[in-house]
């Protein structure tokens, strides 16, 4: 599946619109300059609204000129956007299926790992010594959720959880000593 553009190509693309501009630019820089030093008087205000109306008139028909060749321009472009956009439209519906699927199957093996993990912390809270750590360490703050990475091994989890476990065993056992006047 692949996009291809018969026309227009690199080729014979449109890359200028040829015109008649430097001689109009020539012709309207003369008359320009003549009307900005031209001064009216009471006599000839009537020849004045008739330059003025003719100038405008002037700017409409190139104005309208310009709009006619952009729309001459962007009508292929706009015919083409739309064909763009009922493909992209029928490929998003197809990959919005598949994304759906991809995520739910994504979601139910996190809940499974969830799970492992919920295990793994419950065992290690579970061994001999360990009695009343799972107060102090409730699984909330034991949880992290880099453990639901498909990349984070059981394994690691487990040592951290275990570590975390060992830490705070031996720094109560530390609190806890005869001599200490923090004991619980």
């Amino acid at each position: 599946m692949e996009l291809q553009i018969y026309n227009p190509t690199d080729e014979n693309a449109i890359k200028k619109i040829d015109w008649n501009y430097e001689e109009l630019k020539q012709e309207i820089t003369t008359r320009a300059n003549d009307y900005k030093t031209l001064v009216y008087t009471d006599d000839n205000i009537k020849d004045a609204k008739s330059d003025r109306a003719n100038l405008n008139k002037f700017i409409k028909v190139l104005d309208t000129k310009r709009k006619d060749v952009k729309k001459m321009m962007l009508e292929p472009y706009t015919e083409f956007e739309s064909q763009v956009k009922e493909l992209v439209s029928l490929i998003s519906n197809a990959n919005n299926n598949i994304d759906s699927q991809v995520k739910s199957y994504e979601q139910k093996k996190r809940d499974e790992k969830l799970e492992k993990v919920r295990e793994i912390y419950d065992k290690a809270m579970s061994v001999e010594g360990a009695e009343g750590i799972a107060d102090i360490l409730p699984f909330e703050k034991v949880f992290k959720e880099s453990y639901l990475n498909s990349s984070t091994t059981f394994k690691l989890i487990t040592n951290e959880i275990e570590d975390l476990r060992d830490r705070v065993r031996h720094n109560l056992e530390v609190i806890n000593e005869d001599a200490s006047e923090y004991q619980f």
